[in-house]
């Protein structure tokens, strides 16, 4: 059963600087921070710039960090990916439904995972041995077209019509039945592929039998009624986009540098750190984070930057992933490490490693 909630819900949810209460995410993201070591410290930082400023984030991600922050408020939200912008924008207008639609690809109330990729995705996977010859598939899909009302079979429907699949209703749906269901909700699209054909491929389930989560996608429309959803590049969003230090707040969360699973497309973070430095000296609230990689980058430019840890997720068991430092770089002045991490400063990696002699 989904939750309920209701806007004034997640506006008192807002509210509780210990970041424990939190709205849920509507879909699956690689790096979301809807958590309270993280709510904690943006939810204090937006309170100390002022709370009545508009959200930004050209990162836009899951939406969770601006749905948790300021629930009802106004948002400046951008991602590179249409399909992404494409969901948010229609669970915004209410055309999704209440939850997603996942009847045609279950067998005894499961996606199951050993045929996720063939039924949902489209095509299969790379690493499937075929069960005839024994041999292993040629990389991305050995069968097109893909299967049909699969998310490939979709896209390649409406390319073929000269139709952008951002566009259509029933690509949406399928784009983000996938991104729910696919390990960490890392969706990738292939858009120079050697074949000609573009398409997405190369996602996993995330259970071996993956039960659909009930969203009540309707309960989120009042929360995000004054978010405006855009699809365009970082660096295009932040050059022409009308941002106003003195009324903004930016938390910022790029690609982390040199991390497992990292899918920038090649963005410039020296360029990005630059521009961001200048907004800063404009007086905008910043509040970036990265892998600890990034700190000298954010340094230079005059952030005040500090460690925090993290789960490490690039481990295949939960249980030998520990943990690893990030980076997070504040406008100077904005927020203390002591008030990102509250009254007790979490332990060092040093304390952690030493407790576990």
């Amino acid at each position: 059963m989904a939750k309920k909630f209701t806007l004034q819900d997640a506006i008192d949810a807002s509210l509780d600087y210990s970041g424990k209460t939190s709205i849920p995410s509507y879909m699956k993201w690689s790096g979301n921070k809807n958590h309270p070591e993280y709510l904690r410290g943006y939810r204090t930082a937006l309170r100390n710039a002022g709370r009545n400023r508009r959200y930004v984030d050209p990162f836009a991600g899951s939406a969770s960090l601006p749905l948790n922050v300021v629930p009802g408020q106004e948002a400046l939200l951008s991602d590179f990916d249409d399909m992404n912008i494409a969901f948010h924008n229609a669970i915004k207008e209410g055309t999704i439904g209440d939850e997603l639609d996942f009847s045609d690809f279950m067998r005894d109330g499961v996606v199951n995972r050993k045929t996720f990729f063939e039924d949902l995705r489209g095509g299969t996977p790379y690493g499937r041995v075929l069960a005839t010859t024994k041999n292993r598939p040629y990389s991305l899909d050995v069968s097109w077209p893909p299967r049909k009302n699969s998310l490939n079979y979709i896209i390649n429907e409406l390319n073929e019509a000269n139709i952008n699949p951002a566009s259509n209703l029933e690509a949406i749906k399928a784009w983000a039945r996938m991104q729910n269901a696919g390990f960490r909700g890392d969706a990738r699209f292939n858009r120079n592929p050697a074949r000609g054909v573009k398409r997405w491929y190369n996602i996993s389930a995330n259970e071996e039998n993956y039960r659909p989560v009930k969203r009540n996608y309707y309960a989120y429309r009042p929360l995000m009624e004054n978010f405006n959803f855009v699809n365009m590049d970082v660096f295009d969003f932040l050059n022409d986009m009308e941002l106003d230090p003195k009324r903004d707040f930016m938390p910022i969360d790029p690609p982390y540098i040199k991390e497992a699973g990292n899918y920038d497309h090649g963005i410039d973070h020296r360029k990005l750190v630059r521009v961001l430095g200048s907004l800063k000296d404009e007086g905008m609230p910043i509040v970036a984070t990265n892998s600890e990689l990034a700190m000298p980058l954010y340094q230079d430019e005059g952030f005040d930057t500090f460690l925090m840890d993290r789960r490490n997720n690039s481990g295949a068991k939960r249980t030998s992933r520990g943990v690893k430092p990030e980076m997070v770089a504040v406008t100077p002045g904005l927020i203390s490490e002591r008030e990102w991490k509250g009254p007790r400063i979490q332990k060092s990696l040093f304390e952690i490693a030493w407790g576990l002699v």
